[in-house]
């Protein structure tokens, strides 16, 4: 994302957000530490949803484009 910023390429946050939801997957299924899982999954919350608000914006469909966008990124989405 950093290299796309870099060259003005538009990024779009929400292709992104498979990336948090699995990430905090991954770190709760891998590590035992109760506070590393809490702060990755605090960081990734905070970081979705402050894109949600953002977008809240346009319409309250984003929610549910959010929610499909982090659990099935690779199938089109059919709210945008």
């Amino acid at each position: 994302m950093c290299y796309l910023f870099l060259t003005g390429t538009p990024i779009d946050p929400f292709h992104f957000v498979w990336v948090a939801f699995y990430g905090s997957l991954f770190v709760c299924l891998s590590f035992r530490s109760i506070r590393l899982k809490v702060l990755v999954c605090g960081i990734n919350l905070l970081t979705v949803s402050g894109f949600t608000f953002i977008a809240l914006m346009g319409g309250t469909d984003i929610i549910l484009a959010v929610i499909w966008n982090a659990l099935v990124p690779f199938l089109p989405n059919p709210w945008y």
